[in-house]
């Protein structure tokens, strides 16, 4: 705990006495990197808080609110800590990139940082944790895997037509629909050369999907960024989340036995020339087994390595090509 004493002077305060706040470290958390019996290295236990330490990794941040911010505590069985551990490194990546001054910089590629509002409510509060790393949660049978925001390719299995449960039932949305397009990102940050004041991060903007897409409208999403204190850190997280809603090529289609390797978050190659898709990478979304059938069904996304660059600008081109349908119109 922690209390002021202060001598009112009127010279010193003219406008009465300001907010105080404090530059703290938080929350400690459970890492399953330093814990040797989840396969890491270290004393770290996961029922036993003493053994924890205080992170700004948003991975393990986001395992923490999952497992106790809501109303029951979830076990960390309902996890797959290898899963946590990877996107845990992911985060913990320093990555170089140009700044809007033409200078070189290095940080990490994700952190978590700021104070939670517990009258937001679990889901919110989660969805905020979640937008520092553009993370997403997926269950998978009674398991909780997380995705932060990365490649997780390249791909090592290809679906071709012959492994299609007869004719596949292919459905594909091939863009993104009116509503959901952008091509500029705005909002704010908690900024920590501000004196971690609200402020607005430059906005990343992209001539080339304004006027090869959109017509020449502008087009703006508004997203905030309340635990990233970095501006470049937001305007890399802004930048790749307007190039992964531009690569929103999505498929849902029915296969036989290669479903059992496709776990959602894997990355695979769909070779079906039949319906217009060549050597082209997608992303494991969901995936369900109908056991009767013996049929798999999966949906995909499309994902390239260029859509988690890490940098600030647009590439201002398709970054998901080898289709014969144009996602960019």
């Amino acid at each position: 705990d922690v209390y002021h004493k202060y001598v009112i002077d009127s010279d010193v305060f003219p406008n009465g006495v300001q907010d105080v706040k404090f530059k703290v470290r938080g929350r400690k958390v459970y890492d399953p990197r330093k814990d040797d019996t989840a396969g890491g290295s270290g004393d770290h236990r996961d029922s036993d808080e003493t053994t924890w330490e205080w992170s700004d990794n948003p991975a393990l941040i986001n395992l923490h609110w999952k497992r106790f911010g809501g109303a029951i505590d979830i076990p960390t069985s309902r996890f797959d800590m290898s899963n946590i551990a990877a996107e845990a490194n992911v985060c913990d990546e320093m990555v170089t990139f140009t700044d809007k001054n033409g200078d070189s910089q290095t940080e990490k590629r994700y952190t978590c940082n700021g104070v939670v509002n517990l009258k937001t409510g679990q889901r919110s509060v989660e969805n905020q944790l979640l937008s520092s790393c553009l993370g997403r949660w997926e269950r998978v049978g009674f398991k909780y895997y997380l995705a932060v925001g990365a490649y997780r390719g390249p791909a090592t299995l290809t679906i071709t037509e012959t492994d299609l449960k007869g004719t596949g039932n292919i459905k594909r949305r091939p863009y993104p629909p009116l509503e959901d397009r952008c091509n500029a990102v705005t909002g704010n940050i908690i900024n920590a050369k501000a004196f971690y004041q609200e402020s607005p991060y430059t906005p990343v903007v992209s001539s080339y999907y304004r006027t090869s897409r959109d017509g020449g409208r502008y087009l703006e999403t508004p997203l905030d960024f309340p635990y990233t204190q970095s501006e470049t850190m937001a305007q890399r997280l802004a930048r790749s989340y307007l190039e992964f809603e531009a690569a929103a090529d999505t498929i849902s289609l029915e296969i036989g036995w290669k479903g059992l390797l496709c776990n959602p978050l894997r990355v695979i190659v769909l070779d079906l020339p039949t319906y217009g898709m060549t050597g082209k990478e997608y992303e494991v979304v969901k995936r369900r087994y109908q056991r009767d059938t013996k049929t798999w069904y999966l949906e995909l996304k499309e994902t390239a390595a260029a859509i988690w660059d890490d940098t600030i600008v647009p590439a201002e081109k398709d970054l998901t090509p080898n289709t014969t349908i144009d996602n960019t119109t």
